[in-house]
């Protein structure tokens, strides 16, 4: 659209030009409506430029929004998976300590580590929900 603008600018200018030209003399002689129809038409070309720029930060702007949006649905899709994973995993070590305590497999030890497991994913999964609040909020 900018480009057949600019053409006809060019070509209209170029055929005021031409028409100028006398044959004895090789200066041009414009008179003061040619003159005013270019300017008219410069005018109207570097308007036709700012409404191109103005639709093109437009357009950049709204990419830009889709991109933002779609990495925050990434991100609490992911943070949500993260939650249900941990919450699995507790539930398995949870299992394990009282199967495995109740026949006698686990040591003093091993049940110390098992709880501290179970402790560091809790943390983990409050820390997470409080980040997918804060997500959710954005939305």
């Amino acid at each position: 659209m900018i480009k057949q603008i600019v053409y006809l600018a060019i070509f209209i200018c170029l055929i005021g030009i031409t028409r100028g030209y006398t044959q004895e003399n090789t200066t041009p002689v414009m008179t003061e409506e040619q003159i005013q129809q270019m300017k008219e038409v410069q005018q109207k070309v570097e308007k036709a430029q700012k409404e191109a720029e103005k639709a093109e930060k437009a357009q950049k702007k709204e990419e830009k929004e889709a991109k933002e949006a779609k990495r925050l649905k990434d991100d609490i899709r992911s943070t949500k998976r993260s939650i249900d994973r941990d919450g699995n995993r507790i539930v398995n070590l949870k299992e394990k300590l009282e199967e495995d305590g109740a026949k006698g497999k686990l040591s003093p030890k091993d049940i110390e580590n098992l709880n501290d497991k179970i402790q560091r994913l809790e943390a983990r999964i409050v820390k997470d929900e409080a980040r997918l609040k804060k997500l959710e909020k954005k939305k």
